[in-house]
């Protein structure tokens, strides 16, 4: 299940859009382009369907996202905070904590610095954007 969950710039490409998002597949083109890109990797969309299972069993608080009205903005508020509050005291399940530790420290060593950024597979397309709206 965690097999590719880390993805480095230079093993993915436009072709990996649903696994990486845009912004992860522009980079692994940047990369092949031949362009400097400083060292970097995605994790892939397959990870975090394994910490939601962790923070939400079952899928309830899941189910109530996908059937909210979208002109109820109070209970898209209500659903949302609960969904917040459970992904933040979650605790990292191990096999993710021990591949995500495998890949800082590969990225570290040797590197002046490195940047964090949250984004969505499919946060600007036809139908929606919301690009900016993720708490990293």
């Amino acid at each position: 299940m965690l097999s590719g969950g880390i993805l480095w710039f230079a093993d993915i490409g436009r072709n990996d859009i649903a696994r990486v998002g845009g912004k992860g597949a522009s980079l692994g083109e940047l990369v092949r382009a031949g362009i400097r890109v400083p060292p970097g990797f995605v994790v892939a969309t397959p990870v975090f369907g394994v910490f939601m299972e962790a923070a939400d069993p079952g899928g309830r608080l899941r189910r109530e996202v996908a059937e909210l009205d979208a002109e109820d903005l109070a209970a898209i508020a209500c659903v949302g905070e609960q969904l917040r509050e459970r992904v933040k005291e979650t605790p990292l399940p191990a096999a993710l904590a021990t591949l995500f530790n495998a890949a800082c420290v590969e990225l570290i060593e040797g590197a002046d610095g490195f940047a964090v950024r949250s984004s969505a597979t499919s946060e600007d397309s036809a139908d929606a954007s919301f690009a900016g709206l993720q708490d990293t």
